[in-house]
């Protein structure tokens, strides 16, 4: 009976030492490198889990020894008792499968899922518990380890010298939105910061011809106006930056600060002009936004591939890009979206996705929740690549330049021009058509 016990303890003692290495390994090496920082600031642990992570050959070698010891002990102690206690009354060969079966179910629940499960779950603070007794355990093993450790470096050496194709890496920016996610999921991160911060990531996959102004919308001055005219003007349209242009409006040649206007006395304004930054318009909107930031300017000109002006990007319009929509007040009331009187009312440049969202809007108001599904299959515009504006489409459907009062229908919508402003649509009623 005495025997008995002292193999049952013997095993369970085995088994919680493998199970502690299990624990190890996956709490240590399971941490991101900011958790580390974070347990840096707080215990003496953070500089030796710092050190295991970047050199984790010793320890791993040092824990997996230790850990594969054990186990071996655990199997060879387990078929020995079952050998010894089922001689003659099983056959040999079948108790070797149920000593196999036996050991493998316990090493594999017991000292392997589970307490990996728990060393990932609770990886901070098992970490920081266990780090100090696997360092000194390291340093016991450190002649053994320190052979292990030189056997496996010469055989990465070799494999790594390989020709290797279709090795996937990790894209940084996964790898922030993932933590911006687990950030989110645990409260440290609000919602709304982690909107700003996905946009953020975004702008290396957006194109400057996504959120510029074009060509026809543009407040420009040609280079003869004088000082004068070009006050009247500003004062009228309210902008603090104006690309100047001497021919037509593919050649600018400088940028004119409203500022600048009431500090110069010259009548000529291009003599108080700042050059001008041109652009491509395939540079994706982060490249610019660092060379704005670099070069001290808010404001680019943004050139096709064969040099014609195809609209400005400004600081705000990246902005905007961020932190959403900031709306001056001289965009109020122009191209504002409006909702009154079960009529909607748009811009005539307004984007067809931001349309298809003021619907969705609309929807709501007039259907109701319960038949928002219907409302917008038969509202919303699908979006086409070569046609950006909602006067776009429906110069398009027409085929020609609408008149004033001009409409179109759109599954159950009325798309209804209001107002032209040298060739351009500039304002739009939508309206639900009555089945």
């Amino acid at each position: 009976m005495n025997e008995e016990v002292l193999f049952i303890f013997t095993i369970l003692l085995l088994m919680l030492l493998s199970a502690f290495f299990s624990i190890t390994e996956s709490s240590i090496f399971s941490l991101q490198r900011y958790q580390v920082n974070l347990i840096k600031k707080k215990s003496s642990s953070g500089k030796l889990l710092e050190r295991f992570i970047k050199n984790p050959a010793t320890i791993i070698a040092t824990i997996l020894l230790l850990d594969e010891i054990i186990n071996v002990t655990i199997t060879s102690l387990i078929s020995s008792k079952l050998n010894y206690s089922l001689v003659g009354v099983i056959p040999y060969e079948l108790i070797s499968i149920i000593a196999i079966f036996v050991t493998a179910i316990l090493i594999l629940v017991f000292c392997e899922i589970i307490p990996k499960t728990i060393g990932v779950k609770f990886a901070r603070k098992l970490a920081i518990k266990v780090a100090p007794i696997i360092y000194y355990l390291s340093k016991a093993m450190a002649p053994i380890s320190f052979t292990i450790d030189w056997l496996s470096k010469y055989v990465i050496k070799l494999v790594s010298s390989l020709q290797l194709d279709n090795i996937s890496t990790v894209d940084p920016g996964s790898k922030i939105t993932t933590l911006i996610d687990i950030g989110e999921d645990e409260g440290s991160v609000k919602r709304s910061e982690s909107k700003i911060i996905d946009n953020l990531l975004s702008l290396q996959r957006i194109n400057l011809t996504r959120i510029l102004t074009p060509e026809p919308d543009l407040f420009l001055l040609p280079a003869e106006t004088n000082r004068d005219e070009a006050l009247v003007k500003v004062k009228q349209k309210g902008f603090s930056r104006i690309p100047i242009y001497d021919g037509d409006s593919d050649n600018i040649i400088g940028i004119l600060y409203a500022k600048d206007l009431l500090t110069h006395d010259s009548s000529e304004i291009h003599t108080i002009l700042n050059k001008p930054y041109f652009v491509p318009d395939k540079k994706n909107v982060f490249e610019l936004l660092r060379e704005l930031q670099i070069k001290k300017t808010h404001m680019a000109i943004v050139l096709d591939e064969y040099g014609r002006l195809e609209g400005i990007v400004t600081l705000e319009d990246i902005l905007e890009e961020i932190f959403g929509e900031i709306e001056d007040e001289k965009e109020v009331g122009i191209d504002s979206t409006v909702f009154r009187g079960g009529i909607l009312y748009i811009g005539g440049g307004l984007r067809i996705n931001d349309f298809n969202s003021s619907c969705l809007f609309a929807a709501l108001r007039y259907g109701g929740i319960e038949n928002i599904g219907e409302e917008i299959s038969n509202s919303t515009i699908p979006v086409d690549q070569d046609i950006e504006t909602i006067g776009g489409y429906i110069f398009t459907q027409l085929g020609r330049l609408p008149n004033e009062g001009e409409s179109i229908i759109y599954g159950n919508i009325r798309l209804k021009v209001l107002t032209l402003e040298n060739n351009r649509i500039t304002r739009v009623s939508v309206e639900r058509v009555n089945d």
